[in-house]
C-alpha cells in the first residue's frame, strides 16, 4: 500500500477501500509526510485501536493501528513520522481494554464516547493551536470563529 501511495502524484485524489483498520496505516502516512504537525485525525471507530503486542487481548494487528499512527506501535506499522497524539480525537469507541484507557490519559488523546456523538448537546469550545488566540466554539445548531 505505501508504494502504490507513493506513486500518486501531489494533489491528486486518493480513494483507498479496505476491509479493516490496517488500511488506514498507509494513507494516514502519507498525509502525515504531506501536512506534518498540521494533520488532526478524528478516529471513527467501535474499538479504540489502541492495542500493542504485549497485552493486546487477540494481537491483531487491526487492534493497533491507531497507536502506530501516535510513533507507540510495532516498529513495522509505524508510519515514517507520528502523529502527535495530541492530535488525534478517538470517536465512537464503546470498548476499550484497560491499557488502552490508560494511554488515553497519558497521550492526552481525546475521547469521544458514544453519547457525546449521539446528537445534540452542550456546547464546547477549544483553541486550535498553535494560535491560542483563535478558538473554534460548536454547538448543534451553530459554528462561528471569533476572536479574543
Amino acid at each position: 500500500m505505501r508504494a502504490a501511495l507513493a506513486e500518486v502524484p501531489d494533489g491528486d485524489l486518493t480513494v483507498i477501500v479496505g476491509g479493516d483498520c490496517a488500511v488506514d496505516l498507509a494513507p494516514v502516512g502519507a498525509a502525515l509526510s504531506a501536512f506534518g504537525n498540521r494533520l488532526a485525525l478524528v478516529w471513527f471507530d467501535a474499538h479504540a485501536d489502541l492495542n500493542s503486542p504485549q497485552p493486546s487481548p487477540s494481537g491483531a494487528s487491526h487492534g493497533m493501528v491507531l497507536r502506530a499512527l501516535i510513533g507507540d506501535g510495532p516498529e513495522g506499522l509505524r508510519p515514517a513520522q507520528s502523529l502527535p497524539a495530541q492530535r488525534a480525537v478517538l470517536a465512537g469507541a464503546r470498548s476499550l481494554d484497560p491499557g488502552e484507557r490508560d494511554l488515553l490519559g497519558r497521550r492526552s488523546i481525546r475521547h469521544l464516547g458514544v453519547a457525546q456523538l449521539a446528537g445534540p448537546g452542550p456546547s464546547w469550545t477549544r483553541c486550535a493551536p498553535p494560535a491560542p488566540r483563535r478558538c473554534m466554539s460548536a454547538s448543534a445548531s451553530t459554528s462561528s470563529t471569533r476572536r479574543s
